[in-house]
């Protein structure tokens, strides 16, 4: 295995996320951005002290994983079959080949790495 690879398991079932994975937390006081899927921790790696809601992640192998710094990519599911519901394939890479988008994690020869973004 790759250093930095965190398999969460396989996602075989398409997944819907809680209404509260919706709420948006702000970047900062006076930012126009946020993200969404977050909650309230002691996570100092953020000024709002926030990180990934694990409720908002479909079930894991490991359901004791901590989610670490918020945003920051917690894993990858493999395999998988599709998108959550209300999102959509929006790249794709094949092992070493490019898929002209920045993947957080090695894409190893053989595997494919989907993006998906909302509908």
């Amino acid at each position: 295995m790759t250093p930095g690879r965190t398999n969460l398991g396989p996602l075989t079932t398409e997944f819907t996320y809680p209404a509260s994975c919706t709420v948006v937390v702000k970047n900062c006081e006076t930012c126009d951005g946020g993200w969404q899927a977050q909650t309230c921790s002691d996570n100092t790696s953020n000024s709002q002290g926030v990180q990934d809601n694990v409720d908002c992640w479909p079930d894991r192998d490991d359901p004791q994983l901590p989610t670490g710094v918020a945003v920051n990519g917690w894993g990858f599911y493999s395999p998988g079959i599709s998108c959550p519901v209300g999102y959509s394939t929006a790249c794709v890479a094949t092992g070493s080949k490019d898929g002209g988008w920045p993947f957080q994690f090695v894409v190893l020869q053989g595997e494919t790495a989907v993006g998906c973004c909302p509908t």
